[in-house]
């Protein structure tokens, strides 16, 4: 490439930069212009690229492209001010694709004076050359990271671009983390040290963890593909690398690998939640943190919830082999949800011995619901046949108490295999009487049950929302409210002058219209930051009609159709309290005036 052509860079950089100059006054040809700009230098920094052949100077092009991520900070400004509706006059302003997209070429110029420049050999080979090459790395490094997070908190500001935004944040994380291998944690350590190492470890961080979530956002809008499942696993083994330089570190990546688990878990992508599983125990299984006293307890669980998930996977997919060698990992094997899903698995490859010492287990828990499905599912293997029933017997052994509710069990069951049916009928007048006479608290309980279900199935929609959201909650097994805790958003929350419970639900409902409780109406403290979430308003003649449809262990799919069917109101009062924390976010960190990274 010629030097002329090189030039161009700097042409292109400085007709955007003049244009964004403009912030305060931009007119429609302004923006149209800045769009056109950008489309040439991308094209231009791309076709160079490729080329790896530069005539500019390094440290000139690096200049060129500081100057132009810094450009876009007053547009910032204004694009906040008329978003936040500090100003009711009209008032035109670069778009916040743009300036995103402005920020996203700057770090791609950065970019092409590290891999074309011609110094690089030279760079490398001297000390003073060689610190001040590391710090450009890293420059550009922490560049990309940032570019990435203010394409993902813009994903969720500006909607109608959502896809682009987060294709870009892909890229972005992308190119940040090839960076960072060319760097490496043993080479960086020979150069910076103390507050300077522990805040580039902590950009680094906060970049692989939203690298996830982009990744995870992705794979819920398209199919997913296992290019972006192994980028998900080289994240989580970047993550595992800097675990050591804080104690907090450990944990989180324990948090992390169970949301990726649990989103595959409800998509059912069985494909990929087995080897992500296995993967992740390993790298779970590698931690350690003698700071914290309670991390053993929290591995322990974290296998527990992971091998549930991968078991779930496995039998699904009907590997017993595989299945059998999980389940005697699984740290508490004897759990009711664990001896159920084995059961049903060796009754469908015709193992019943195996499934009839399950079941022995299962019965010795004292869970009779559980218990008596345990036993149907083993009745049914035989087609409910004498040597079948023989199970229910075994059951009634265990809940004498229990015969009535035994005896409808079989005879309803057998009404529905063909030439049982008389036997049912005989079955269901042998027991008529009491059929009689228990007949209004069965369908006192089954109201009951519909009911427990319903609120269950609501609960645990609404946890898994604001699990997403990144707020701590307790996943309810019954009740009709939650009580979540926001207090990992402080610092963000506190931007928007609230630091206490009763300050947060009362901008919550100045902003959105969504009505929550404050935690200390409760007996927490304020500033402890708890609400209370309370999910009453749906639709209860429907939800105890759809509910006798729905599966006990639902997926996610089919739990947002319900809620959208029987509480829309609800779905939209969750998502305006998403789109409100959202917002609460700290925007991506500008670049730092002299050195713009």
């Amino acid at each position: 490439m010629l030097e002329e052509d090189a030039s161009t860079i700097s042409k292109y950089v400085e007709a955007a930069t003049e244009l964004l100059a403009r912030a305060t006054e931009a007119s429609a040809e302004d923006i149209a212009g800045l769009n056109r700009v950008l489309e040439g230098l991308q094209r231009i920094v791309a076709g160079f690229g490729k080329q790896r052949v530069l005539e500019l100077s390094g440290t000139q092009l690096m200049n060129v492209g500081v100057e132009l991520y810094n450009a876009p900070r007053a547009a910032m400004r204004v694009l906040a001010q008329i978003e936040d509706n500090h100003t009711d006059e009209q008032r035109t302003s670069f778009s916040r694709y743009s300036l995103a997209l402005t920020r996203f070429v700057a770090a791609k110029v950065m970019e092409l004076s590290l891999i074309c420049s011609k110094d690089d050999g030279a760079q490398e080979k001297s000390g003073k050359k060689s610190m001040q090459f590391m710090d450009e790395c890293v420059g550009v490094l922490r560049s990309f990271g940032r570019v990435g997070m203010l394409m993902l908190e813009s994903a969720s500001i500006d909607c109608a671009k959502c896809e682009e935004y987060l294709s870009l944040a892909k890229e972005s994380f992308s190119s940040s983390m090839q960076l960072w291998s060319r760097v490496g944690l043993s080479h960086l350590t020979k150069f910076k040290h103390g507050l300077e190492l522990e805040d580039i470890v902590d950009d680094l961080w906060d970049f692989c963890v939203d690298r996830v979530r982009v990744l995870q956002l992705l794979a819920q809008r398209s199919d997913t593909s296992p290019e972006d499942s192994r980028d998900i696993m080289s994240s989580l083994h970047e993550l595992k690398m800097l675990t050591p330089y804080k104690t907090s570190y450990a944990s989180s990546l324990l948090d992390i690998m169970l949301r990726v688990s649990d989103d595959y878990k409800h998509a059912t992508l069985q494909d990929l939640q087995v080897p992500f599983a296995e993967e992740a125990l390993r790298i779970g299984e590698s931690l350690e943190n003698a700071a914290d006293e309670n991390f053993p307890e929290l591995i322990t669980s974290f296998k527990q919830h992971l091998l549930m998930n991968l078991l779930q996977s496995l039998c699904a997919s009907g590997d017993i082999e595989r299945a059998e060698a999980c389940y005697q990992l699984i740290p508490d094997n004897r759990d009711r949800k664990v001896l159920l899903l084995m059961n049903k698995l060796y009754v469908e490859n015709k193992q019943f011995e195996k499934a009839h010492r399950l079941l022995q287990l299962l019965f010795q828990q004292d869970c009779f619901e559980d218990s008596l499905a345990g036993a149907r599912t083993f009745a049914r293997g035989f087609s409910f046949s004498d040597k079948g029933l023989d199970i229910y017997r075994e059951l009634a052994s265990n809940y004498g108490e229990a015969d009535f509710a035994i005896n409808v069990d079989i005879a309803c069951n057998l009404a529905f295999v063909e030439g049982k049916r008389y036997e049912a009928i005989d079955e269901l007048k042998r027991i008529g009487c009491a059929l009689l006479e228990e007949q209004r608290c069965i369908e006192l309980a089954s109201y009951k049950r519909k009911c427990q279900k319903t609120l269950q199935l609501i609960g645990r929609w609404f946890a898994y929302q604001l699990q997403k959201m990144d707020v701590e909650v307790q996943v309810p097994e019954a009740g009709f409210y939650l009580f979540p805790c926001f207090r990992r958003h402080r610092k963000a929350l506190a931007l928007k002058g609230i630091s206490t419970d009763e300050q947060l639900c009362a901008q919550l409902l100045q902003d959105t219209g969504v009505a929550i409780l404050p935690g200390s109406a409760f007996g927490r403290a304020p500033d402890e930051l708890f609400a209370r979430l309370a999910f009453v308003d749906f639709k209860g003649d429907l939800a105890l009609y759809l509910i006798e449809s729905m599966q006990d262990d639902p997926s996610l799919e089919a739990i947002e159709g319900f809620i959208q069917s029987v509480c829309p109101n609800l779905d939209i009062a969750m998502r305006k309290l998403a789109a409100w924390m959202a917002l609460a976010r700290p925007s991506a960190a500008p670049a730092t005036a002299g050195v713009g990274y």
